[in-house]
């Protein structure tokens, strides 16, 4: 019995660890992606760098939407939380777009009178951050859920 429970076990290891690999997302909090985009040369081409950053996070982000989705369908629970899931689930991604817009208007804010792209970059890089952080979590909530 021990064996088999062992080997249900191993295999449970290994079917989250597959899961976690496909859904991984490269967290990369503002600063970084700022610093790795200002290796670019020119500010117009860090800004150029951050806005690139900035569309592919919410590629990450989209795909991570569609995993819970797929997820939640596919959930082994009883269809009442399964809806309020959904329901939530919608209410939370509409709060997100709020906080991302009010949070990274802040952060281009941060950039006070600086010349040029700087208060752009600033809020693309803050973006991209949100996103990446928001596609992890619910790339992590979608692998949690256990399937029929």
């Amino acid at each position: 019995m021990r064996a088999i429970i062992h080997r249900f076990t191993a295999i449970g290891v290994a079917m989250i660890s597959c899961i976690s690999t496909v859904f991984a997302v490269d967290l990369q909090d503002h600063m970084a992606i700022r610093n790795e985009c200002s290796q670019r040369g020119s500010q117009t081409d860090m800004r150029d760098c951050v806005a690139e950053k900035a569309a592919n996070s919410e590629k990450a982000l989209n795909t991570a939407y569609q995993a819970i989705q797929q997820a939640l369908q596919k959930w082994d629970e009883d269809m009442k939380y399964v809806s309020a899931a959904k329901k939530e689930m919608a209410s939370s991604s509409k709060q997100f777009e709020r906080f991302r817009k009010n949070h990274c208007d802040f952060m281009r804010a941060l950039a006070g009178g600086a010349a040029g792209n700087t208060n752009e970059i600033m809020r693309l890089a803050c973006v991209t951050e949100a996103n990446l952080l928001r596609a992890s979590q619910l790339n992590t909530a979608a692998a949690r859920l256990p399937a029929k």
